[in-house]
Order: C-alpha cells, then structure tokens, then sequence
C-alpha cells in the first residue's frame, strides 16, 4: 500500500506543531519536535529536503531508523492502538525489552483522574493512558 505523505507533528508550541514529523511516528528522527540521544537523519527527511526544490539528496547516506521498520504502511497510517508486537503495550509499568531490543524498558501507563482528550483515548478507558510520551 502507497501513501502520499507523512504526518506532521500537531502537538508542542509554534515552533514544532506543523513543522516537524509526528513523533510517534518516527521517534528517534532528526526532524522530530524533540532531540533524542540517537537522533538519525532517515530517507523521509532527505525525500522531504529533496521535494523542497533546494537540496539533491544522496540516498546512501541516510541512517536507518529502527522505529516502525519493516512494519509497513500500515505502521504509518494506522492509529498506535492497532500496532502490534514491541511498539504497543497496555499494561501498566511491565518492564520488558525496548522495541528495538538494546535495553529494558518499562510500559508507561497510568489512570488519570479524568478522562483523557478524544484524540489521546487508545485504550478501553477513557481515562488510561501514557505518562508524557509521543502518543499523548
């Protein structure tokens, strides 16, 4: 299945929404609304300057990103709550490998005293949800 873009990020302040890929999507991106340790430079990005008009992109020097790899399309234009293996958990605070499997992670989800936004809602109940992460 093709698509035709990616998501743009819709959360942060002036200087991210709108302007950078959504996080949940490419997590460890350079172009992400925030810097991670082991940010990389992906083909999405080079594909993005290349379609700015500005820049010729050389493929062969783009990083790999782990997030989301060999899932397909379906990955990028599905929401979180349908993901499967690594890249999802529901229970709250299990400790487990990380998606890419390089350290031990834990699953950060609580109960809130109220009920999340619709846009943040990706359990059963209303109020469940992920302590400050790319999905909330």
């Amino acid at each position: 299945q093709n698509f035709s873009g990616l998501e743009l990020e819709d959360g942060g302040g002036r200087g991210t929404s709108g302007s950078h890929w959504e996080k949940r999507l490419l997590m460890n991106e350079i172009m992400t609304g925030s810097v991670d340790t082991r940010s990389v430079v992906s083909k999405m990005t080079l594909a993005l300057l290349e379609d700015s008009g500005w820049y010729q992109a050389n493929y062969s020097m783009a990083e790999h990103l782990d997030w989301g790899r060999n899932q397909g399309t379906e990955f990028a234009i599905s929401p979180c709550n349908s993901w499967k293996g690594a890249y999802r958990c529901n229970t709250t605070q299990l400790s487990g490998c990380t998606y890419n499997r390089e350290a031990e992670g834990y699953c950060p989800i609580v109960s809130y005293s109220g009920d999340l936004p619709k846009w943040a809602q990706y359990f059963p109940q209303a109020n469940k949800g992920e302590i400050n992460g790319p999905f909330f």
